[in-house]
């Protein structure tokens, strides 16, 4: 969790072991990171193969690309799962969990990149997603978890009525642009750069 200067440090057991490792706390909610940019750039490309590099924002803090040559078959797409610690987060900041709108700071990295799917998997498997709209330039997309969809299409088990996205049980991000967003313009390359997805 990167909060920058916003933050004390503390450590948590390690399992199997007493030292642990620094986790830096944030004074703010809104400060939380769900993931820093050194993970992103460990994960694991799925679908179409797509290269990860390390680039700016506009204001110079880190941020992730991922660049698609081509998306050349049906149905073909690539994605990148993140995995984030909601229930960390609900035990730092348990008033933080009320809130239903999470910010994501990303652009795209060509003009034609205009569309992304975000998906919020929860820790019982439940994925709730969207497709979000991308500019040139950088900004804050906020998300309302109200707002998102299920993704039965997903193969997850069946939901009730009174099931809905929750913060404190985020367990990963799902990030996928694909040939059916781009249908226009899927034989040309395609990326996207994000740096940072916070509360609001």
């Amino acid at each position: 969790t990167a909060c920058g200067e916003n933050g004390t440090t503390v450590r948590y057991p390690a399992k199997g072991g007493t030292d642990g490792f620094p986790v830096n706390i944030c004074e703010k909610a809104s400060a939380w990171e769900f993931f820093t940019v050194a993970e992103a750039l460990k994960g694991r490309v799925h679908g179409v193969w797509g290269r990860m590099s390390s680039v700016q924002d506009e204001k110079g803090a880190p941020a992730f690309r991922l660049n698609v040559d081509k998306f050349l078959q049906e149905n073909s797409a690539t994605s990148l799962r993140l995995n984030v610690d909601g229930a960390a987060f609900a035990r730092h900041f348990p008033q933080g969990v009320a809130s239903r709108t999470l910010v994501l700071h990303a652009r795209s990295g060509e003009v034609r990149t205009d569309k992304l799917e975000v998906v919020l998997v929860l820790s019982n498997g439940q994925p709730w997603g969207t497709n979000v709209e991308l500019t040139p330039e950088w900004r804050d997309i906020r998300i309302s978890l109200d707002s998102l969809r299920y993704f039965a299409h997903w193969h997850a088990p069946s939901i009730s009525a009174t099931d809905k996205p929750d913060i404190a049980r985020l367990q990963a991000v799902n990030f996928c642009f694909g040939r059916w967003l781009y249908p226009a313009t899927y034989t040309q390359s395609h990326s996207i750069e994000i740096s940072s997805l916070h509360v609001e």
